[in-house]
């Protein structure tokens, strides 16, 4: 059946992942058609059943998953394009950013921490009940002072479980909604994974209190309206831009980092912070936020970014292994 995420309606093909078989079949790339299969059988037959297992077994086969796909060095981006990278990207940072003495442990930990969230996608996606079984919010009145009728913008990133945590804030009586990227539509992403990222989508928008999935499109549209109501939006915002953005300091590097959630906070006098969420134990979170701070026009951009930003780093520095995102900022090793 389809359904709406923001403007897009998203509608299944059948078969679908006989469509992208053919195309990858006519590629003629030996690495592509092998992890074509072996992605295939992951989400088809793997996730399916790991999800549906008791928590604790549950995690101990998605800790397992992800050693066997740092072994394959597997990852959707690398086997829709044909070629790995993300091992290789992520060794570079952890090596020349970090400092990591021993990368290898390290590196493990990040496609497991990975292999992790992508297993709270399908519990997300067949809407797993008792789940989680335990959310803690750090400061645990962090709401309190924010008038109902203020927007909230928060900054999320590829770290940990932040993906999930965006459907445990809205527990906290507002509607949450996410801005999304929509190249995990790309025509060269495999329709079976397009099909997971659609029904995963679908579900954590029945997660968001009244909030959804935003398209650049769509915020343009009523990103301000929504805020001007009270509602949260979330940016995940840890991948910085080539041109075009806030020039600050981040993770020892001068970077651009996007303006989209500092310019509609501050257009709609909305609270501006950002956010982690964390993995405890099996069913057990905790989201840190950092400082609310209440915008306007007449603020100083990049004085905020890096507060925010700063709040960000001391979380990736403290744990790089949970940033499954480090790939993207191999281009700053230089």
């Amino acid at each position: 059946m389809p359904f709406q995420v923001g403007s897009v309606r998203l509608t299944g093909r059948l078969p679908v992942s006989m469509v992208g078989l053919f195309d990858v079949i006519s590629s003629g790339s030996s690495y592509k058609i092998l992890h074509w299969f072996l992605e295939w059988l992951d989400m088809k037959a793997v996730m399916p059943v790991i999800s549906r297992l008791p928590l604790g077994a549950a995690h101990r086969c998605a800790d397992l998953r992800g050693l066997l796909r740092y072994h394959l060095d597997c990852d959707w981006r690398s086997a829709c394009l044909g070629f790995p990278f993300v091992k290789d990207h992520t060794r570079s940072v952890l090596k020349k950013i970090f400092g990591v003495s021993d990368v290898e442990q390290v590196l493990r930990k990040r496609f497991k921490v990975q292999s992790r969230e992508e297993l709270e996608g399908f519990f997300i996606l067949n809407q797993r009940t008792s789940w989680p079984v335990e959310h803690r919010l750090s400061p645990s009145g962090w709401f309190d002072g924010i008038p109902g009728d203020r927007g909230i913008v928060l900054i999320g990133s590829h770290f940990d479980s932040s993906w999930a945590g965006m459907s445990f804030i809205s527990r906290y009586g507002r509607p949450v909604s996410a801005v999304y990227d929509r190249v995990v539509f790309d025509p060269r992403v495999f329709s079976f994974f397009q099909d997971y990222f659609r029904k995963k989508y679908q579900g954590i928008i029945r997660l968001y209190n009244g909030g959804t999935l935003l398209s650049a499109e769509d915020l343009r549209r009523e990103g301000a309206e929504r805020l001007g109501r009270g509602e949260i939006i979330v940016f995940f915002a840890d991948v910085p831009r080539k041109d075009r953005g806030i020039p600050i300091d981040f993770l020892g590097k001068k970077v651009l980092v996007p303006f989209g959630a500092f310019s509609y906070a501050m257009r709609t006098n909305a609270f501006l912070s950002v956010y982690v969420t964390k993995y405890l134990a099996p069913g057990c979170y905790q989201t840190l936020l950092g400082r609310p701070v209440r915008t306007n026009s007449g603020m100083d951009i990049e004085k905020l970014a890096r507060e925010a930003y700063g709040f960000l780093e001391d979380m990736i520095m403290g744990d790089p292994g949970s940033w499954w995102g480090a790939d993207t900022f191999a281009g700053h090793c230089t």
